[in-house]
């Protein structure tokens, strides 16, 4: 093989020329005669690109060197020519949005074509020729090991493979496993966990009833899930608020804890008896309203919905009605016995006067009949008065 330099003069490029009917690159020549090289044999190659992963509905766009090539269907190839003394960078999407809740993703989403040839061959000055027209000579150059005559590089291929990816949301009141919700690869295992009960306070609480998951009820309350499809798993709790019924004259019926929504029944004596004094004379406390969101405020007996936490108090008033009855009863005996008593005091004394005059007459008459001497008759009247 003969090439010539171009007469360019010092540190000058060389001309292409043949090399058994294929053109040989530009070479490099630094005027002194040195050894100059050359990177290897132009031409292109043939890269085909495929697909595998993606649904045949979606198309892949593809750079090649930072800029778009347009898009590949996905399960299909495509063929790029490109220069093979240089090395490529090919580049698809990474993420390719599919149906609601699926996404398409490539983790290998660029790939870098080599330079398949990459031998400099080294070129020696061998001769010189001279020029007439400009006084000049011109080196000729040949190879040193020079690569066996010209064939087409091989046809390369990449491939790039999607996976699919399911999303999975995660709701939970109590917000338990909700860092799960995100995008899972195909075939992945989520374990989703919440308590079978939750206290939120003293007064409000939450019972789990079952994981909704794609609107199927599952009632363990921990669930596994193969994210072989979008999933959406709810954790569906019952409310529970506690309701308290306060009663300070006598023991309310009702306080406890209910399910949200719930219709309680709650209630008191309408009256109850006082203790002490009072309480034995009659005395009562009698039931007047309840203080909350009842239905019948004005009854002892009444509901209330159990739709929050709520403490209600019954209201109660004092009567002493029946006991002042009583008590005026009992003063009313005392003093009918008073004046009875007193009447019957006087009208003793007064029978008693009449009682001892009758015995004085009678003695009277029978000293002056003479039945009894002086002595006795004196003796039986000092007896009498003394009486």
């Amino acid at each position: 093989m003969y090439g010539y330099w171009a007469p360019y003069g010092y540190n000058t490029y060389y001309y292409p020329t043949t090399y058994y009917g294929y053109w040989i690159p530009y070479g490099y020549y630094d005027g002194n005669g040195s050894t100059s090289y050359y990177p290897g044999l132009t031409g292109t190659s043939t890269v085909k690109i495929s697909i595998s992963g993606l649904p045949s509905d979606y198309f892949a766009y593809i750079w090649i060197d930072g800029e778009e090539q347009g898009s590949i269907q996905g399960g299909s190839s495509e063929e790029f020519q490109v220069n093979n003394t240089e090395s490529h960078l090919f580049e698809i999407e990474s993420y390719i949005a599919g149906p609601e809740g699926v996404i398409y993703y490539c983790g290998e989403s660029s790939w870098t074509f080599e330079n398949p040839d990459g031998t400099d061959y080294q070129y020696s000055n061998s001769a010189s020729s001279y020029d007439t027209q400009d006084s000049s000579y011109y080196p000729i150059a040949s190879y040193t090991n020079p690569p066996n005559p010209y064939s087409p590089r091989p046809e390369v291929s990449h491939t790039f493979d999607y996976g699919s990816e399911y999303f999975l949301a995660v709701e939970n009141p109590y917000e338990y496993s909700t860092d799960q919700t995100g995008w899972k690869p195909k075939d992945t295992t989520v374990t989703l966990s919440t308590p079978e009960r939750v206290e939120s306070s003293n007064q409000e609480r939450g019972n789990f009833k079952a994981w909704i998951v794609n609107g199927i009820e599952r009632t363990d309350s921990t669930i596994t899930l193969t994210m072989n499809d979008p999933h959406i798993a709810i954790a569906l709790y019952e409310n529970q608020y506690y309701l308290e019924v306060h009663s300070d004259e006598s023991p309310a019926q009702g306080s406890g804890w209910y399910e949200e929504g719930s219709m309680v029944t709650i209630s008191v004596p309408p009256e109850v008896p006082m203790t002490g004094f009072w309480g034995l004379l009659g005395a009562k406390h009698r039931f007047v309203s309840w203080t909350g969101p009842v239905s019948s405020p004005n009854s002892p007996t009444t509901t209330v919905t159990a739709d929050s936490s709520e403490t209600i108090y019954a209201v109660w008033s004092e009567d002493y009605s029946g006991a002042y009855i009583i008590l005026a009863i009992i003063f009313a005996a005392i003093l009918i016995l008073i004046v009875a008593a007193i009447m019957a005091s006087r009208k003793g004394i007064t029978l008693k006067r009449d009682s001892s005059s009758t015995a004085l007459d009678s003695l009277n008459l029978r000293y002056s009949q003479g039945d009894i001497s002086r002595e006795d008759y004196l003796k039986m009247k000092k007896d009498l008065e003394k009486a």
